[in-house]
Formats: structure tokens, sequence, C-alpha cells
């Protein structure tokens, strides 16, 4: 996987191919920066991340940042609040700041899952724990 880092992505824009971008492990999940802190000023980020079956995330809370998620490909079940979501492939699932939240990969193959966030601080905490 190649890894594209300039200084000056967030005036100049830049492109990154499928298997493009700064990726770590997490929780068992592989997850890929397609937009960093730095590229958007810290208004906003993307990952694309890769869920193995029964995977995911346990319940958290953030509470200055809004989590969005878009499945590309296979299932993902996303909890937010008292609320559950099965999502399928093209599904879209929100996670508002300050509302408790989880998912887990669904079916029998990894799910990859684009997840946003607004404004972007959950890289940092992906950062330290995660392996790049």
């Amino acid at each position: 996987m190649a890894i594209t880092v300039e200084t000056d992505r967030a005036t100049h824009g830049y492109a990154l191919a499928r298997d493009e971008g700064e990726a770590f492990w997490l929780l068992g999940m592989l997850q890929t920066v397609k937009v960093g802190k730095t590229d958007a000023g810290g208004r906003f980020g993307l990952l694309e991340i890769v869920v193995p079956p029964g995977l995911g995330s346990p319940w958290h809370v953030h509470p200055e940042e809004d989590e969005w998620f878009y499945v590309l490909d296979g299932r993902l079940t996303f909890y937010v609040g008292d609320t559950r979501l099965d999502l399928t492939t093209g599904g879209f699932g929100f996670g508002p700041k300050g509302v408790p939240h989880s998912f887990t990969g669904a079916g029998d193959t990894p799910t990859c899952a684009l997840v946003g966030f607004s404004p972007m601080q959950f890289e940092g905490f992906m950062r330290e724990v995660g392996q790049p």
C-alpha cells in the first residue's frame, strides 16, 4: 500500500487511488485515512475501514464529533442510542455527537465502509492506539 503524504494537500487538493492512504490496524480492523485532520483543517475527516465479521467498535461517545458510516460492500450492524440499523451495500448511518454508538461487521465476509467525522478528532486516537 502506498502512502500519500504532502504538506500542502489542504490548499492544493490531492487524489488517492483505491489502495492509497495511511493505514492503521485498530481493534482488528484495517483503517485507512483518506481525508486526515490536516487535509481539511480539522473540519472533517474520512476513513475507509475493513471490518471482519463479528468485529467492530465497543460502545463509545464522541462529545464533540459527529460520525457517519457508508457501506461500500458487505453488511454492518450500527447501533446509535437505542436504535439498531442493519446496513447493507449502499446503506448509510449517522451518529451525532454526544450519542452512544457502536458497530459490528455482519455476514460471512469482511465489510468495507467509509467513516466520516466532523470535526476530525478520532485520527489522534487512532494514531496513538493503532498499529501502522
